[in-house]
């Protein structure tokens, strides 16, 4: 899956054996589960990437921003993203795509935007969907 797609997960709202509303802390039974890596039953919401605002600039009082949006093309192979440049009253095809980690994580980027494009009740080992705070490399 590329970096232009986002997955999230959460607990539904009638699982209430895994989060104690009231006191704001994860039961038990959640920690149970973390320990064996059993499997939580969670949301899982994907998103992907449509746009993302740039700033040029030394700071964010002075400079320049733009936009670049993807426009899907698809085919019976495959599915991806063309990438445009929008720059006041210009609008190019830009020579790049936002799906690694870098172009993501890029300085210039001030505001990525993002299409909900599905949401499935799945069954996930719990360390998978806790991530236990480990960054990704």
């Amino acid at each position: 899956m590329s970096d232009e797609t986002l997955t999230l997960y959460s607990i539904p709202q009638e699982e209430k054996e895994y989060y104690d509303a009231e006191k704001l802390v994860f039961t038990d039974v959640i920690h149970e589960k973390l320990e064996k890596n059993d499997d939580v039953l969670v949301l899982e919401t994907k998103y992907v990437l449509k746009s993302v605002l740039l700033h040029l600039g030394k700071s964010l009082n002075y400079g320049h921003y733009l936009t670049e949006f993807g426009v899907e093309k698809r085919n019976a192979q495959n599915h991806h993203m063309k990438w445009r440049r929008a720059n006041d009253e210009r609008v190019t095809v830009v020579d790049h795509q936002h799906n690694d980690k870098d172009s993501i994580k890029n300085s210039q980027n001030y505001l990525l935007l993002y299409e909900k494009v599905s949401e499935t009740l799945v069954s996930k080992p719990a360390k998978e969907v806790f991530n236990l705070g480990k960054e990704e490399a």
